[in-house]
C-alpha cells in the first residue's frame, strides 16, 4: 500500500512493498537503472555472523589504547570511569536509534541511505555530505588508527618498552616503523574482504572472540588482583578516584576518545542487505553485539587502573595494556602474548571495519557519488566482492597512515575521525526524530523510545560546539605543538569541500536530467 498524503513529500512519496518495508522513488530510480547481468552481493550474514560484525567493529583498539589518554585527560579513575559509563549510555542511544532506522529500511547504505530518503532536497546533498566525508575521513582514518595500534604492539612485543630500547635508529625511526607494520596490517585486511566474503566473514568471526577472550583474561585477571589473592600490587589510583578538577574540554576530548571505542554499534546498518531476515537480526544482533562490549569495557577499565599508576599512563599511552600485562603476567606472557594478542585484535579490528566501508564505497558509486562508480561499484563475477571498490578504499586508508607528521599520531587520527564521525551520526538521528512527525502512518517493526533520539542530539551539539572553545593552555595532552582546533578544523573543511563536489559530481550531471 502506498501513503496518500504526505504533509511534506507530497502525494505517494513511499510505497510500501510488504508488511515491515517501503521504498522511496529515489531508491526505485536507482533499481531500474541496475543492470540485471551485473552480479550481485548475496545475503551471507546470519545472526553468529552479525553478532561478531558488531561486536568485532565495537571491540578494536579503542579499548586497549585509548584507557590511558581518557585517564591522563580526566586526571582520576573515578571521573574517567564515569565517561567509559557514559560513552555506554550514550552508544545504546544510537543504537536502538538505528535499530529502527535499519528495520524501516532494510537495505545496505547505512547513514547516506537514510540521510537521502529524510532529507530529500536539495537532492541527495546530506547523503553525499555523509558519503564524502565518509570515505574521504572517517573510515580510512579508523582504519589507519586501529593499524597504528596494531604496529605499536607488534614491536613492543618485539622490542618491549621504548625504555628498553637502545639501538638509536630504532629509536630515531620508531614512529615510522611502527607505520610500516601497520600498512602490513592494512594490506592483510583489505586482502582478506577482497578475494572471499564467507572466508572474511569467518576470519572476522575468529578475531571477534579471540578480542572478547583478550578482554575477558584482562577483566577476570584485574578482578582477581583487586581480591588480594595475588602477589600484583594494586595501584594506588582507587584510593584517591576523584582527586583533581576537570575542564569541559577535557571532557569532551575524553568524550571523542571513549566514543571512538564504543564506534561500531552500526557497522550492520552499512551492510544490511547482506544480512539474513534483516529485520529481525539487526535487533538481536546489535542488541547482543553492544551489549557483551560494553560489559567488558566496564571491566577491562577497573582491571587497567587497578594495576598501573598515573605516571605509568601517561608515559605508555596507547601501549597501556601491554604495560599491564607486564606487571600482571611477567616479561614472557605479559610482555609478548598479550601484546602480540592485542594486536591481532587491532587487526580484527581493521579487518571488521573495511567491511561497511567497501559497502559504502558500493552504495555511493551506484548512486553517481563516485567518479566513474560503474568500476567502483562492479561485484567481481569470481570473488563476489568489490574488488576495485576496495582497492580504491586502500589506497585512500595508506594516505591517512604516512600523511600525519611525526609525533601524536593516534590522537590527531581520532580527533580527525570523531568530529565528522558524531556531527553526521547526530544530524542521522535527528532525522529520525523528524521522520516520526512527517511520516507517522509508515509500519515500523522497531520504534526507538524518541527521549534517547533527544539524549543522542544533545550530545552531538556538544561534541560538535566544544572542540573549538579554547581551552585554558591553548592544547589538550599534545607536546608536539598540535594546536587544539586543528583536529576539528580539519574535518570541517572537509565537509564544505563536499558542497561543490555534490554540485559538480551529482547534482548538475544527474538532477537536471
Amino acid at each position: 500500500m502506498a501513503n496518500e498524503k504526505s504533509p511534506i513529500f507530497g502525494e505517494a512519496q513511499y510505497t510500501q512493498v510488504s508488511d515491515d518495508a517501503f521504498v522511496t522513488p529515489f531508491q526505485a530510480v536507482i533499481e531500474k537503472d541496475d543492470v540485471a547481468e551485473e552480479p550481485k552481493l548475496q545475503q551471507t550474514i546470519g545472526l553468529v555472523s552479525g553478532s561478531a560484525l558488531v561486536a568485532g567493529l565495537m571491540t578494536g583498539s579503542g579499548i586497549f589504547s585509548t584507557p590511558g589518554l581518557t585517564l591522563t585527560l580526566m586526571g582520576s579513575p573515578g571521573a574517567t570511569l564515569i565517561m567509559w559509563l557514559l560513552g555506554a549510555g550514550i552508544t545504546f542511544c544510537g543504537a536502538a536509534c538505528y535499530i529502527e532506522l535499519g528495520t524501516l529500511f532494510p537495505k545496505s547504505g547505512g547513514d547516506q541511505l537514510y540521510l537521502d530518503s529524510i532529507f530529500r532536497n536539495p537532492r541527495g546533498l546530506m547523503g553525499f555530505l555523509f558519503t564524502f566525508i565518509f570515505l574521504l575521513c572517517v573510515e580510512p582514518g579508523s582504519i589507519a588508527a586501529n593499524a597504528t595500534v596494531f604496529g605499536e604492539y607488534i614491536l613492543y612485543a618485539a622490542l618491549g618498552p621504548k625504555s628498553r630500547i637502545t639501538d638509536p635508529y630504532i629509536l630515531d625511526n620508531l614512529g615510522w616503523l611502527q607505520r610500516a607494520i601497520g600498512i602490513l596490517g592494512v594490506t592483510v585486511a583489505f586482502g582478506m574482504s577482497m578475494f572471499s566474503i564467507k572466508w572474511a566473514l569467518r576470519f572476522q568471526t575468529a578475531f571477534t572472540w579471540l578480542k572478547i577472550t583478550v578482554l575477558a583474561l584482562i577483566s577476570v585477571s584485574g578482578l582477581v588482583v583487586i581480591s588480594g589473592v595475588t602477589h600484583v600490587p594494586m595501584s594506588s589510583l582507587w584510593s584517591h578516584p576523584f582527586r583533581g578538577t576537570t575542564t569541559v574540554q577535557q571532557v569532551c576530548s575524553t568524550l571523542f576518545r571513549v566514543l571512538w571505542a564504543y564506534d561500531g554499534f552500526k557497522g550492520l546498518n552499512f551492510c544490511l542487505g547482506e544480512v539474513k531476515n534483516p529485520q529481525r537480526n539487526l535487533i538481536l544482533c546489535s542488541s547482543f553485539g553492544t551489549g557483551l562490549v560494553t560489559i567488558f569495557y566496564a571491566l577491562t577499565v577497573v582491571s587497567l587502573f587497578s594495576v598501573v599508576s598515573m605516571e605509568e599512563a601517561q608515559t605508555s599511552q596507547e601501549l597501556l595494556a601491554g604495560l599491564w600485562g607486564t606487571k600482571v603476567f611477567g616479561s614472557i606472557f605479559g610482555e609478548v602474548v598479550i601484546p602480540v594478542a592485542v594486536a591481532i585484535s587491532c587487526l580484527g579490528s581493521t579487518a571488521a571495519n573495511v567491511f561497511p566501508f567497501s559497502r559504502v564505497i558500493v552504495e555511493a558509486s551506484s548512486l553517481g557519488y563516485i567518479p566513474y562508480g560503474r568500476y567502483w561499484s562492479r561485484i567481481h563475477p569470481r570473488f563476489g566482492t568489490p574488488l576495485l571498490g576496495l582497492c580504491l578504499g586502500y589506497a585512500v586508508t595508506i594516505v591517512y597512515l604516512l600523511a600525519p607528521p611525526p609525533g601524536e599520531v593516534f590522537s590527531l587520527l581520532i580527533d580527525i575521525v570523531g568530529y565528522p564521525n558524531w556531527l553526521f551520526t547526530g544530524i542521522t538521528i535527528t532525522g529520525l526524530v523528524y521522520f516520526r512527525y512527517v511520516e507517522p502512518s509508515l509500519h515500523r517493526p522497531f520504534r526507538v523510545w524518541l527521549p534517547l533520539g533527544y539524549m543522542y542530539m544533545v550530545v552531538a551539539v556538544f561534541l560538535s560546539v566544544i572542540p573549538f572553545v579554547p581551552p585554558a593552555n591553548g592544547k589538550i595532552i599534545s607536546n608536539h605543538g598540535v594546536p587544539y582546533y586543528i583536529a576539528p578544523l580539519v574535518a570541517v573543511i572537509v565537509v564544505l569541500l563536499g558542497f561543490p563536489t555534490w554540485y559538480f559530481q551529482f547534482y548538475r550531471r544527474q538532477c537536471k536530467k
